[in-house]
């Protein structure tokens, strides 16, 4: 999944490609709930450590007390329920944490700073599958495959074996086919939630193919007055506008960003498939989504769906399940769920994914404490905390998804897990890896934003000058 063709100038590619947006940022905070005295424990390894086993004669989870780390968490779902257990973790460990959230239109800027700085200052981040292949290739990630095989150090309950292969499939090294750059806590895919409410009181019946949304979507437009759309869909100027439902429709109707011609890669984004699908996704945002489109966010997507501003939400589900069961929108509990609806002619339903994970910094001098951090967080215990008390959806150990009273919790939101299951089996990253990923996809944004603002852009036009852009930049 991953490219050997990273090179270090992609650091500064990362660095300027994220939102510039005014953010809410916190700076590291620290629990009192560990003392400060150092314990006589090994904190630091080395290869012939994990090699030997000779830490413990058993795993225990005291073998880091007193050391310190610094965690980095965007500020996210997932996110909120390992600070919620943060304590538990302290008391548990001996172990003081320092942690971070940040917005996410900084929070991948900020953590590449933190990797690429000598100084040490973070330990363990929150990331994604994208990201991580460029930190692989510049020496910033920790292999994390010989901490789960070293049983002095790995609990005997911990199953690795648990994880939704798809998932730890694209989080291995390409660098090194046996090296694991970083361990799940949840992921996303892509389908439509509707309003039940308002569906019910208009009498709609809900799409059952794409070109049904479009018409939907325009029907509803203002359907309660001026600043209330048919369907929410984010926009805003940065590469994570391409990656969810526009990818998974993308690959739908047949469309690829890349293929081999001569030995080397050339953009397809001009091909008859790529034209037919961004024709109909701009119909679809023209007529039927909110007018400032471009400068929406998936935050703000969630906000319009959960205050009733949008009939529905094309976006991750893992999105419009936190609006269902966050009392704070009014709307909580009336969302449902179906898998994305087909364009007529077509019967190949595909989902891109996104995962979100946590790694350690290679530079770390405490990567003991940090793997106890990473264990303890992704496993079975905390992720079905995670799913159950914190009501996050897409937990990345397939045991949890069969555990009964998950599974009845999950089915008070109607629909979410026959749309899951409907997906998950065509569920993964559909975007070729290449080196310049950041700079291609938030070149594409950019020209998809176009497209659809200017409504007198001639589209084709504008896709041949994004195939000819893109093949300037990945052939350089």
């Amino acid at each position: 999944m991953k490219n050997k063709f990273w090179t270090v100038a992609m650091i500064v590619l990362l660095i300027i490609v994220s939102g510039c947006d005014q953010i809410r940022e916190e700076e590291f905070r620290v629990s009192e709930s560990v003392s400060d005295s150092q314990s006589d424990k090994p904190n630091h390894l080395d290869d012939s450590d994990l090699e030997s086993g000779i830490l413990n004669q058993s795993f225990n989870w005291k073998m880091a007390e007193g050391s310190k780390i610094k965690v980095m968490l965007n500020n996210h779902h997932y996110a909120d329920a390992i600070v919620a257990e943060l304590a538990e973790f302290e008391a548990l460990t001996g172990i003081k944490v320092e942690f971070s959230l940040t917005e996410e239109n900084f929070f991948f800027d900020k953590v590449t700073n933190a990797l690429s700085n000598e100084d040490n200052d973070m330990d363990v981040f929150m990331t994604g599958a994208y990201q991580l292949w460029n930190y692989d290739e510049l020496g910033y990630i920790e292999n994390l495959m010989p901490y789960i095989e070293n049983e002095s150090i790995t609990g005997g309950d911990y199953d690795f074996q648990d994880f939704f292969p798809e998932l730890i499939e694209v989080l291995m090294s390409d660098k090194d086919p046996n090296a694991l750059l970083a361990i799940p806590i949840g992921f996303e895919l892509y389908n439509l939630a509707y309003n039940q409410r308002i569906f019910e009181e208009r009498g709609l019946k809900v799409p059952e193919t794409f070109e049904e949304m479009i018409d939907l979507a325009g029907d509803l437009y203002q359907f309660d007055g001026p600043g209330t759309y048919g369907i929410s869909i984010r926009g805003a100027d940065n590469w994570a506008t391409v990656h969810p439902a526009y990818m998974s429709y993308y690959r739908i109707f047949g469309g690829k960003d890349f293929v081999e011609e001569k030995g080397m890669l050339a953009s397809d984004l001009n091909s008859s498939e790529s034209l037919t699908m961004n024709e109909k996704w701009a119909e679809l945002i023209r007529t039927g989504s909110n007018e400032a489109w471009q400068d929406t966010p998936w935050y703000i997507c969630a906000d319009e769906f959960g205050y009733g501003k949008s009939a529905m939400l094309l976006d991750a589900d893992t999105i419009s399940l936190y609006v269902n069961n966050n009392k704070q929108y009014p709307e909580s509990g009336n969302i449902a769920w179906v898998p994305l609806p087909l364009p007529e002619g077509y019967d190949k339903r595909y989902s891109n994914i996104w995962t979100w994970t946590l790694a350690m910094n290679s530079r770390s001098e405490e990567k003991l404490a940090s793997w106890l951090f990473i264990q303890y967080f992704t496993g079975y215990d905390q992720l079905y905390q995670s799913a159950t008390r914190y009501d996050n959806g897409d937990i990345p150990r397939a045991s949890i998804w069969e555990d009964s009273a998950y599974r009845e919790k999950l089915a008070l939101n109607k629909g979410y897990i026959e749309a899951f299951e409907a997906s998950i089996g065509d569920a993964s990253i559909l975007f070729t890896p290449q080196p310049h990923f950041f700079e291609t996809t938030t070149l594409w944004v950019n020209r998809l934003r176009e497209m659809i603002v200017d409504r007198d852009s001639d589209i084709e036009d504008v896709l041949n000058r994004l195939k000819e852009e893109m093949d300037r930049i990945v052939h350089e």
